[in-house]
């Protein structure tokens, strides 16, 4: 299982698969209504994908079996203790519903019998159980109530970690918006260019407890390396001397010590090419990020680095 940051903005998940769902029960003349119980945190970690597929397959199911009246999608947080936010998102609707008879063993018969007469259980089966093995991969909850005729409710629950920074984030001053606290890490920023040298320094110099160092290319790069301690490299790919490619393979083979081999690196790149965005995984960059540089995106995917190193994947890969 791979994990991403979740960030909560205007492109976010759950507001993405709200306006697809919103034009689709357009399309059939159904009222959807989204209703979001406390304020999102601004990050959460957790696996994208998998979450937008959860939310989908439930909305699917629900737009698809429901003739006439409401479809609603209602997500409610809850902080709890050690920064874990507890996530319940909850899809009901006014459609055929499903008899008690086929509910009670719906899981069951897909995953132990594997069905391929997905229209058994009158389609509902398969995305349930889809929905049922993803949720318990976040070591979630899935709680169905139906009755034949009347609709069906579907409660999720999910338990995601979030960041210390936004885990008040809602609380917080509106003036404190995009301030955020790295705890004393130390970043290389490899950039040849003034203006974007500039930038990074801006919107670093703004986030707590974060110190910097800036290389001009990948050979003054290594030098620092060699001669400083850095939690994380932001990567220019064009540079003189030695560019980002050569850079990332000589760390990763060793060039600056075992101690480095690992450092999360960020390709920084103006080149939005999908070849640039291979070849930067191909050779054992940890992300990727556009210019110009947003301050909210760089430090989602500067927590998600780090996290991911606190994270024992061996058991899932």
């Amino acid at each position: 299982m791979q994990l991403f940051i979740l960030t909560c903005s205007d492109a976010d998940t759950h507001k993405e698969l709200r306006t697809l769902t919103e034009n689709q029960a357009k399309d059939k003349k159904l009222n959807f209504v989204y209703e979001e119980i406390n304020q999102l945190p601004k990050f959460a970690f957790g696996d994208r994908s998998r979450l937008r597929q959860i939310i989908l397959n439930l909305l699917n199911n629900a737009i698809k079996f429901t003739n006439t009246g409401d479809v609603k999608l209602s997500i409610k947080t809850e902080m709890l203790p050690d920064n874990v936010l507890d996530l319940k998102i909850r899809i009901s609707d006014t459609g055929v519903g499903i008899r008690k008879e086929k509910l009670d063993r719906i899981f069951e018969s897909f995953i132990q019998e594997q069905i391929d007469d997905k229209r058994k259980f009158g389609g509902f089966g398969l995305g349930l159980c889809i929905v049922k093995a993803l949720v318990e991969l976040h070591n979630g909850k899935v709680k169905i109530q139906s009755e034949h005729g009347e609709g069906t409710t579907v409660d999720v629950t999910l338990s995601l970690k979030v960041p210390e920074q936004s885990s008040t984030h809602a609380q917080s001053n509106p003036q404190e918006k995009g301030v955020y606290d790295l705890k004393g890490k130390n970043i290389l920023i490899v950039e040849d260019n003034p203006v974007n040298q500039m930038v990074m320094k801006s919107i670093l110099r703004k986030w707590k407890n974060t110190t910097f160092d800036i290389a001009n290319h990948g050979l003054e790069a290594l030098d620092k390396l060699n001669a400083k301690q850095f939690d994380l490299i932001l990567m220019d790919l064009q540079m003189p001397e030695m560019d980002g490619y050569e850079a990332t393979e000589a760390i990763r083979n060793g060039v600056c010590g075992k101690h480095y081999e690992n450092i999360p690196i960020i390709a920084v790149t103006a080149d939005a090419t999908d070849k640039t965005k291979n070849k930067v995984k191909s050779i054992g960059m940890d992300d990727y990020m556009t210019k110009p540089v947003d301050s909210d995106e760089l430090y989602g995917k500067v927590m998600n680095c780090f996290y991911l190193q606190t994270v024992d994947l061996s058991d899932v890969l």
